[in-house]
């Protein structure tokens, strides 16, 4: 018997667009439907100021957010899209609104042990633009056209200074399930992801793909199947504290 829908809202990573997520519908349980999340200044909000702070872009989210979540819904964001989605965790908690009943965070350190360190160096144009190749996220048509490139960079230094802006407040635990997705390749230690517990009530569930920084795209039936597994399975609905 088909579980009731539930409405997956993703968050892209920075420097990026959930155009991401676009063939994720079609991957998914028929009851799944993908919403992506799209950040100012990027993708279909192009024109739009981009937010180069934690608060301002997790504000923004919830504009974008409905009035009225849907009966089901759970969050999963990438790297940055990870600390987003938890930011937008503990608004919706201060709004005293439901809670998603599952988030995922993909790549991402715990924030209670985020370190910010990769970013010291990443002061330049240049210096972005290797950044950039290193973590392979990046179609390599863009370093081959110098103004989309100088686009996605402009994207990418806001969104460090995004990352760079959040600070860590100790809160009540979330009623929320939590489940940590990582690269067995990428340069974070266990110690960054198992971290997640400190912030919610729920023993989290750890997940190690084959890959780096982005496992997502080459294990992405794997991953899929994951995600359709815990969603299909759940009991869960939204909560609220």
């Amino acid at each position: 018997m088909m579980k009731p829908e539930i409405t997956l809202y993703c968050l892209p990573c920075a420097g990026s667009s959930v155009a991401m997520y676009q063939r994720w519908g079609s991957s998914l349980a028929a009851n799944i439907n993908v919403v992506g999340i799209e950040l100012s200044g990027r993708g279909s909000r192009f024109s739009e100021p981009l937010k180069t702070t934690f608060s301002d872009m997790v504000d923004d989210i919830i504009l974008k957010l409905p009035v009225e979540f849907p009966a089901r819904f759970a969050l999963f964001g990438h790297s940055m899209g990870g600390l987003l989605a938890y930011g937008v965790c503990l608004k919706l908690v201060q709004q005293n609104r439901p809670l998603p009943e599952h988030l995922f965070v993909s790549a991402c350190a715990a924030p209670t042990h985020r370190n910010n360190q990769r970013f010291t160096n990443l002061d330049t144009h240049e210096s972005i633009i290797e950044d950039l190749k290193c973590l392979g996220g990046t179609p390599k048509e863009v370093f081959e056209h110098p103004d989309l490139l100088d686009m996605v960079v402009a994207i990418f230094a806001a969104d460090i200074a995004v990352c760079l802006s959040f600070k860590y407040q100790p809160h009540p635990l979330l009623k929320v399930p939590v489940s940590v997705l990582a690269g067995d390749q990428d340069s974070m230690t266990e110690q960054h992801y198992l971290a997640w517990q400190d912030i919610t009530n729920s023993v989290i569930d750890y997940r190690i793909f084959c890959g780096g920084h982005f496992y997502l795209q080459p294990q992405q039936d794997a991953l899929l199947a994951y995600i359709t597994n815990k969603l299909t399975h759940s009991t869960a609905i939204a909560r609220s504290l």
